[in-house]
C-alpha cells in the first residue's frame, strides 16, 4: 500500500467532500428556520427520502461496490478493450433499466409515498411529498449514470472528479433555494436537486474516455463479466435494501407527528458529518486497494490496509462522537435557532442528535467491514448479516417507540452495534486476524483523549456566557468555535502524551512510501 498516495487521496478528496457538506449544512441551516418543523418540510424529508437515498446507493454504493473490483481486474491486466466492451453494455442496460423505473416512479408517485407514511398522516404532507416526488424522479437515471462513471474512475485510482459531483448538488440546491423559494416553496429544493444531479454527472465526463477507455456501446449480453456481475447485484441490492428500510421505516413510524421527522432527519444529517466527510472518503479511497491485494493474492496486504482504515476511522470518528454527545444543545441552536424554528422545536433534535453520536463508530466500521466482504467476492455473507439484524432493528423501534423521537434513535443505534458485531466476527473468520488487539489498544487510548476532550469541551461551553452574549447567535458561533478549537488541541495533545509512538507514526507516514 502506498500510505502516502493514499493519504494525499484522503486529504484531497476530503478537502473537496467538506465543502459539499458544509453547503448541505448550509442547505439544512437555510431551510430548516425558513419552512420551520411544519408539513412542507415533514413532505420534503419523506419525499427526498427514496431519491437521496438511491443516489448515496448508486454512485456510492450498489454500483461501485459490484463494479469497482471487476473493473480492477480489467485495469491490472490492461486488458482495456474488454473492458470498453463491458462498460458499453453496461451503459446500456443502465439506461433502459432506470428509463422505466423513472417512468413507473412518476406514475405511481402517490402509492408509493403512501407506503412510506402512516393512513393518519395530515393530508397535505401527502399532497406535498407526491408532488416533490415527481420532480425528483428523473434523478434515478441521472444517478445510475453517475454511479458507474464514478466505478470507472475509482477503478482507475482517481478519486477527486466523482467527489466534486457532489459539490455541486448541494450547491444546486441552495442556489435554487435562493433564487426560488419565493415562488416555487418547498419545490425549490426538489427543481435544484434535479439540477444538481445533472451537473453531479456532467462533471465526471473529463478523463473517462482516453487512450484506455473508447466509447464501444453494444449489447453483448455475453459478455463473461456480465454473469460476475449478475451474481454480485442481486446480493448487493438486498444488503443496502435492507441496511436503508430503517431510513423509510423511521419516517414511517414518526410521521403523524407534525414536525418529528424534520427534527429526527435533521439531528441524523448533522451527526452524520464527520462520517460522511472523512469515513465515506476513507472506504471509498481504501476500497480499490483491498479490490487489488485480492486480486494479486496479498492477504497479509489487505490485513495491513483493513487495520490502517480502522485506525485512521477510529483517529477521527471517536473524538468527534463524544464532541457532538456533549455540545448536541449548543450545535442545535447555534445551527438552527431563528426564523420559524423556536427553542420549543429546535429541542426535539438534540437528544437524537446525542443519541446518533453513540453509533458514529459502528456506522463508520461497518463502511470497512461491508468493502471487505464485496472485495473478496462474497456478497452472501452481508444479506444474511442484514437478514438478521432487520426483525431486530424492527423489534427495537417498535419497543421504544413509546419514546418517541429518543426512542426511535435509541432503537437505530443497538442495532448499529449489533450489526457491526456480526461484520467484524465474520471478517475475522475469512481472512484470520487483522490486528485486533492492536486496534483495541488504540481505539481505548483515543477514547480516554476524547473524553479528556469532551471534558474542557463541556466546561468551557458552560462558562462560555462569562465572555459573550449567548443570548445572540454571534456570540453562540464565537463560543461553539472556541471550545471547539480547544477541544482538537487537547484531543492532539493528549494523543500525543499517551499515544505517542503510533500518532506520530500515523502523522510521518504522510511524510514517507510503504508498500506492502
Amino acid at each position: 500500500m502506498n500510505t502516502r498516495k493514499l493519504l494525499q487521496d484522503i486529504g484531497v478528496v476530503s478537502i473537496v467532500l467538506a465543502g459539499a457538506r458544509i453547503l448541505g449544512f448550509v442547505r439544512v441551516t437555510l431551510i430548516v428556520p425558513h419552512f420551520g418543523f411544519k408539513n412542507a418540510l415533514d413532505a420534503w424529508n419523506i419525499a427526498s427520502s427514496v431519491p437521496m437515498t438511491l443516489t448515496i446507493l448508486l454512485t456510492a454504493g450498489i454500483l461501485s461496490i459490484v463494479f469497482i473490483p471487476i473493473f480492477t481486474k480489467y485495469v491490472i491486466k490492461s486488458e482495456y478493450k474488454a473492458l470498453s466492451r463491458l462498460i458499453g453494455v453496461l451503459i446500456n442496460i443502465v439506461s433502459i433499466g432506470f428509463s422505466i423505473i423513472v417512468l413507473l416512479g412518476i406514475i405511481f408517485a402517490k402509492p408509493i409515498i403512501l407506503l412510506l407514511t402512516r393512513p393518519d398522516t395530515p393530508p397535505e404532507t401527502i399532497t406535498i411529498a407526491v408532488r416533490l416526488f415527481r420532480i425528483m424522479m428523473p434523478t434515478f437515471l441521472l444517478s445510475a449514470w453517475s454511479g458507474l462513471l464514478t466505478a470507472i474512475h475509482h477503478s482507475f485510482q482517481r478519486f477527486v472528479l466523482p467527489a466534486i459531483g457532489g459539490l455541486f448538488v448541494n450547491v444546486a440546491i441552495v442556489a435554487s433555494f435562493f433564487l426560488f423559494k419565493g415562488s416555487l416553496g418547498i419545490d425549490s429544493l426538489a427543481w435544484g436537486f434535479l439540477v444538481g444531479s445533472i451537473f453531479q454527472l456532467i462533471v465526471q465526463f473529463p478523463g473517462i474516455l482516453g487512450k484506455n477507455l473508447k466509447l464501444d456501446l453494444n449489447f453483448d449480453m455475453r459478455h463473461p463479466a456480465l454473469i460476475g456481475i449478475g451474481s454480485l447485484i442481486i446480493p448487493v441490492i438486498l444488503t443496502s435494501s435492507i441496511n436503508h428500510i430503517r431510513f423509510f421505516f423511521e419516517k414511517y413510524l414518526l410521521s403523524t407527528t407534525i414536525g418529528a421527522v424534520s427534527a429526527y432527519s435533521t439531528a441524523w444529517r448533522v451527526s452524520q458529518l464527520p462520517l460522511s466527510i472523512f469515513v465515506m472518503t476513507i472506504s471509498a479511497i481504501i476500497f480499490p486497494q483491498f479490490a487489488e491485494s485480492v486480486a494479486k493474492n496479498q492477504p497479509d496486504a489487505l490485513k495491513q490496509n483493513i487495520l490502517w482504515g480502522l485506525k485512521m476511522i477510529s483517529y477521527i470518528i471517536i473524538p468527534a462522537g463524544i464532541g457532538i454527545l456533549v455540545l448536541a444543545e449548543p450545535i442545535s441552536i447555534t445551527l438552527f435557532m431563528r426564523g420559524a424554528a423556536n427553542y420549543e422545536s429546535i429541542m426535539k433534535m438534540v437528544p437524537p442528535l446525542a443519541i446518533f453520536a453513540v453509533g458514529l463508530l459502528p456506522w463508520s466500521f461497518t463502511q470497512v467491514f461491508l468493502k471487505v466482504f464485496y472485495s473478496l467476492g462474497d456478497v452472501k455473507t452481508p444479506v444474511w448479516i442484514a437478514s438478521i439484524v432487520l426483525p431486530c432493528f424492527i423489534g427495537l423501534e417498535y419497543f421504544f417507540i413509546r419514546w418517541g423521537i429518543i426512542g426511535v434513535a435509541i432503537g437505530t443505534v443497538l442495532a448499529a452495534f449489533l450489526s457491526v458485531l456480526l461484520q467484524g466476527v465474520m471478517v475475522r473468520k475469512k481472512i484470520g486476524n487483522f490486528g485486533l488487539t492492536s486496534l483495541l489498544i488504540s481505539m481505548i487510548k483515543i477514547t480516554i483523549s476524547s473524553l479528556a476532550m469532551g471534558g474542557v469541551v463541556f466546561f468551557l461551553h458552560q462558562r462560555a456566557y462569562l465572555l459573550v452574549n449567548m443570548d445572540s447567535n454571534t456570540g453562540r458561533i464565537v463560543a461553539l468555535t472556541f471550545v471547539i478549537v480547544i477541544g482538537v488541541l487537547v484531543y492532539i495533545g493528549s494523543m500525543y502524551l499517551i499515544n505517542r509512538k503510533e500518532f506520530t507514526e500515523m502523522l510521518g507516514s504522510f511524510r514517507r512510501r510503504n508498500s506492502a
